[in-house]
C-alpha cells in the first residue's frame, strides 16, 4: 500500500471501520483521452485488513465494493465532475447502496491518486459516510486511450 493512505485520513475518533482496497478501475471507450472529456468508468475493489466491525453485529465488515459513474478525465490533470453509485456487499450476505463524490483525483500519464466520498443511503450503516482514498497504476497501456488501471488504497466508515 502507498505510505501517504493512513488511518488519518478521517477523524480517528469518528471512524468505525477501516480496510484496505484492492481493485480495478475501467472506462468506457475509447478511454482516457488527450484532452478532459467526459467518460463513463466502473470499479471493483475487494476489501481486507478490516479494523472494526458493524456496531451491533460484531464481525460483519464489508468485503467487496462496485462503483459505476462517470467524470471528466484526461491523461493528465484534475479529474471533475466525479459521480456515481455503487453496491457494498457485507460478510453477513447483505448490501448496502450508496452514491459517490469526488474530494480530489488527479492523473498523471493515466496513473493517479483519488479521495472519495460516499453516503451510504440503504441497508447496513445507512446514513455513515464512507472515504476512500486509491491509487491508481495504468495497467500497461499507454494514454491517451487507457482503459483499465490496478487500484489500491484504503476505505474507512465513520
Amino acid at each position: 500500500m502507498n505510505g501517504w493512505v493512513d488511518a488519518s485520513m478521517a477523524h480517528a475518533a469518528d471512524v468505525v471501520i477501516t480496510c484496505d482496497t484492492k481493485g480495478t478501475v475501467s472506462w468506457s471507450s475509447p478511454g482516457i483521452g488527450k484532452e478532459p472529456a467526459v467518460v463513463e468508468w466502473q470499479t471493483e475493489n475487494e476489501l481486507s485488513n478490516c479494523k472494526g466491525s458493524v456496531p451491533g453485529k460484531d464481525g460483519v465488515v464489508p468485503i467487496r465494493v462496485t462503483v459505476k459513474g462517470t467524470e471528466k478525465a484526461s491523461c493528465d490533470g484534475e479529474v471533475t465532475d466525479h459521480k456515481g453509485k455503487g453496491t457494498i456487499s457485507w460478510s453477513d450476505k447483505t448490501t448496502s447502496k450508496f452514491d459517490e463524490g469526488e474530494i480530489s483525483e488527479s492523473k498523471s500519464g493515466g496513473s493517479g491518486d483519488g479521495d472519495f466520498s460516499e453516503t451510504i443511503k440503504s441497508g447496513t450503516m445507512k446514513g455513515h459516510t464512507m472515504e476512500v482514498k486509491t491509487t491508481g497504476t495504468d495497467s500497461g497501456h499507454p494514454c491517451p486511450g487507457e482503459r483499465k488501471a490496478e487500484l489500491e488504497g484504503m476505505l474507512s466508515i465513520s
